[in-house]
């Protein structure tokens, strides 16, 4: 992961334990030690960087110190997390999942997106709007963002016609949000192999 000159990742420390490290992208940079983790980080916002550790999502300064426990997830892992307008979001296999920051709604938290909207993969924003892709209907999703909306009610925004029929995508890998455009990376699955397919949704 690169974030404001730093490249980010999961390596062996010194102790024998998992943690995330980071190196400015001059070279010659020396590895900076940000926090024990067992997995690599997800996001980056606003100084914090965010992963998933010991059953729950955690955030600690990019500079090193003191991590902080953020929400227990018990079993169900966090596959891909955004942060954005005071709000964590997180999928789970299952669902959309939210919780607010620095004691902002919701306190606690609640879902956005379930099975009916939501089997797995990337999600993504452009600060205005959540966006997912439902794979196993073949579906792009939307929702707003206002952190008081409880919870912000999804809605379908477009179903891409390169990845219609019987050939369908197993799940989102990467969405990239840009002005009135997106690009969906997803993996279809063709004749028993998965390749990846790439459709630009205006």
């Amino acid at each position: 992961m690169i974030d404001g000159g730093f490249v980010y990742w999961t390596r062996r420390s010194d102790k024998e334990r998992s943690a995330i490290f980071r190196r400015a992208l001059q070279p010659g940079s020396a590895p900076q030690f940000v926090s024990y983790a067992y997995s690599d980080p997800l996001a980056i916002a606003n100084g914090q960087i965010y992963y998933a550790d010991e059953d729950a999502i955690w955030s600690a300064p990019v500079q090193g110190g003191a991590p902080t426990k953020l929400v227990a997830i018990g079993s169900a892992e966090a596959d891909s997390v955004v942060v954005d307008r005071g709000c964590l979001y997180w999928t789970n296999h299952r669902a959309i999942v939210r919780l607010g920051l620095a004691g902002k709604p919701p306190v606690t938290p609640e879902a956005i997106a379930d099975e009916l909207t939501f089997r797995g993969g990337a999600i993504a924003t452009d600060g205005q709007y959540l966006y997912w892709l439902d794979g196993s209907r073949n579906r792009i999703w939307r929702a707003g963002r206002d952190a008081h909306a409880r919870p912000p009610l999804p809605t379908l925004l477009a179903r891409p016609a390169a990845f219609s029929g019987p050939q369908r995508p197993a799940a989102a890998r990467r969405i990239d949000m840009g002005a009135d455009w997106a690009c969906v990376w997803a993996a279809r699955t063709i004749g028993g192999c998965t390749s990846d397919a790439m459709r630009e949704v205006e």
